[in-house]
């Protein structure tokens, strides 16, 4: 409905996958980001100082460590890394959200 509207006012309208704890998937982050190109990555110190420079050291535990925000910020990986905003009156979304699921 929302994006219909701003379609019909002229706005040409994209769904943005991104942001800064937003949409941050912190274990494919750091497999396929921070640690999938091997140790020269600008944060692969990260895997280094909190999972002893393995990628299987990088657990739930340590937030596959730390790679979407530092442990100062004390982010939790159930509240913090969502989708925003969730529009939960939204059908399309309920269906979108299911189907990731």
């Amino acid at each position: 409905q929302y994006v219909k509207q701003l379609e019909a006012g002229g706005v040409e309208t994209f769904l943005s996958m991104g942001g800064w704890n937003y949409n941050c998937y912190p274990y494919l982050y750091m497999r396929y980001s921070v640690g999938g190109y091997g140790t020269s990555t600008p944060n692969y110190w990260k895997i280094q100082e909190f999972g002893g420079g393995s990628l299987s050291g990088c657990t739930k535990g340590n937030q596959y460590c730390y790679v979407c925000e530092p442990p100062s910020q004390h982010t939790s990986l159930d509240k913090s890394f969502s989708i925003f905003p969730e529009p939960s009156h939204s059908a399309s979304w309920k269906a979108a959200k299911e189907y990731v699921e």
